[in-house]
């Protein structure tokens, strides 16, 4: 698992580089360019957490913020793009700013399963 409040360097996270790839090019998309991206997480505490097939955790082993977000993430998603290698990324907007909580983890992981049903 990996979590950043900043701009993430995308090759660094573990992750295919098709995954990587596709990853960088969603942060990207609502932005003019990397520049702008960057200086938008920096003023607006916008967070990327990457769930990896092989983490295993329940959600008792997570801190009580970081499982209002996870739930927050799956449940208000303002969309959840399907990638390469069987992940999804979602987001939710989580203040008026704009801040928001990007989620990237496998679609057949059971963290997702056990927060949607508690």
């Amino acid at each position: 698992m990996f979590i950043t409040r900043q701009w993430p360097v995308c090759d660094d996270l573990g992750l295919t580089p098709e995954l990587s790839k596709q990853l960088k090019s969603c942060l990207l998309d609502p932005f003019s360019n990397q520049e702008e991206a960057k200086a938008f997480w920096a003023d607006c505490s916008t967070t990327l957490m990457v769930v990896h097939h092989h983490d295993c955790f329940e959600s008792q082993h997570l801190s009580t913020e970081l499982q209002q977000q996870l739930i927050f993430a799956l449940t208000y998603s303002e969309f959840a793009d399907q990638l390469p290698n069987g992940y999804q990324l979602s987001l939710a907007i989580v203040h008026d700013d704009g801040a928001g909580f990007y989620l990237l983890i496998p679609t057949k992981h059971p963290l997702i399963k056990e927060l949607r049903h508690g």
